[in-house]
């Protein structure tokens, strides 16, 4: 009836006894500990899988593993996985590492140099594995050293401070060469995803170019709308899905006549219908492929005309029957094409273009996503203006080259 393990009556409980029950009782709670660092452990591994549009992901996997291989082992938590030769470690610095993520004595470590954390046989043992790229015991450490068929070198590093049996070893290694070919493949899947950002960045590029709009248009209205969807409370994948699928809100103006997309004055009715057809155009070219980012991108085209209180096109939705990337895309779009000069107009002032939105503020534009931009205005121009001078580095810097 009790549900505690091995109950014993006060009348025969010993002082061995008590001794002896404390003691299984400590080590169970030992037990207990080390299954849920494991369990930890492995749900910082599986998060990290399915997440790979979050930019930590890849260091939340590397401390996952190292947080599985620490429980698995039993061992303290002072261990670190360090990169060399990547895009995120240290490139051009074949004497060092850099660390990725770490453990116990290595948590706070992230981006020091392996040189700056370990002691000189420690650093001397990580040295020698990665000149026999193996993995090593020596001095109470671990260092495997695993090569990437991308040609980067990984190097997974563990104080252990006791003796690894024979077979312990044996599932070091096997354990860290599986966790290296899972690294190599979030790898792997980072790059994809990152060529595909370029690619939808530079396709949005060519289009804002042809209607002599300056390119970086593009990349303000992506950024913007992905803060203003952190503000509004989307997750983080839909945060990084908007900003990614934003720069080909407007590719359906590939199909428009130069003599109507460059026009300076006003357009006549039949010029304005032909305009009004872009979102319809748009869409059909994005909504072509399965993709996500694609499907995402052709709803964003098909509606980002679309109004609050549906006097928008091409379909005159209304409220919330227009999607919320499409209205976070139409708040945003319109705060940078006003700030922005174009062939028909100068740039406006901060202050009317904000007026601008409160004014739209139910109309045209979401009233509750206005509400948020205006609400944290300064961090969206702040934004806006860091980007423009990330613009102007690039360009001195090159013509610095040139002379």
């Amino acid at each position: 009836d009790y549900d505690i393990n091995d109950y014993k009556n006060k009348s025969e409980l010993t002082a061995q006894k008590l001794f002896t029950a404390v003691t299984t009782g400590i080590r169970s709670f030992r037990d207990l500990q080390a299954i849920d660092r494991s369990r930890q452990g492995l749900e910082d591994i599986i998060t990290a899988s399915a997440d790979l549009f979050r930019s930590s992901c890849l260091e939340r996997f590397a401390r996952g593993v190292l947080t599985q291989m620490t429980s698995l082992l039993r061992l303290e938590e002072s261990s670190m996985y360090l990169g060399a030769g990547s895009g995120f470690a240290a490139r051009d610095r074949e004497d060092d590492f850099v660390i990725i993520a770490g453990t116990g004595d290595f948590s706070d470590m992230k981006s020091r140099l392996a040189s700056e954390a370990l002691d000189r046989q420690e650093l001397e043992l990580v040295r020698r594995a990665v000149g026999a790229d193996d993995c090593l015991f020596d001095h109470e450490c671990y260092a495997g050293c695993f090569g990437m068929d991308s040609g980067s070198r990984h190097v997974l590093f563990l104080r252990i401070k006791r003796g690894l049996s024979e077979l312990e070893q044996r599932l070091v290694h096997i354990f860290a060469a599986n966790a290296a070919v899972a690294f190599e493949n979030l790898l792997l899947n980072r790059e994809m995803t990152e060529t595909h950002r370029e690619v939808i960045f530079t396709l949005g590029e060519v289009v804002e170019n042809r209607a002599l709009i300056e390119g970086l248009h593009v990349h303000r209205v992506a950024e913007m709308a992905h803060l203003l969807a952190c503000k509004a409370g989307l997750d983080e994948d839909d945060c990084e899905l908007l900003r990614l699928a934003m720069p080909m809100h407007d590719v359906g103006k590939v199909a428009i006549p130069d003599r109507v997309l460059l026009k300076a004055g006003p357009l006549d009715e039949a010029e304005r219908r032909i305009v009004e057809e872009h979102p319809r155009l748009g869409f059909d070219i994005l909504n072509r492929s399965g993709n996500r980012i694609m499907q995402a991108a052709a709803r964003i085209a098909l509606e980002h005309q679309e109004s609050w209180d549906g006097s928008g096109y091409p379909a005159g939705l209304k409220g919330e029957d227009i999607h919320v990337f499409s209205r976070i895309a139409r708040v945003v779009d319109v705060l940078d094409s006003l700030l922005s000069e174009r062939v028909y107009k100068k740039p406006w002032s901060a202050e009317d273009a904000l007026a601008h939105l409160r004014e739209q503020r139910g109309r045209q534009l979401d009233p509750v996503l206005v509400d948020l931009l205006l609400g944290h205005r300064e961090e969206f121009l702040t934004l806006r203006e860091n980007i423009l001078q990330q613009s102007r580095d690039v360009e001195t810097g090159e013509r610095e080259k040139k002379s």
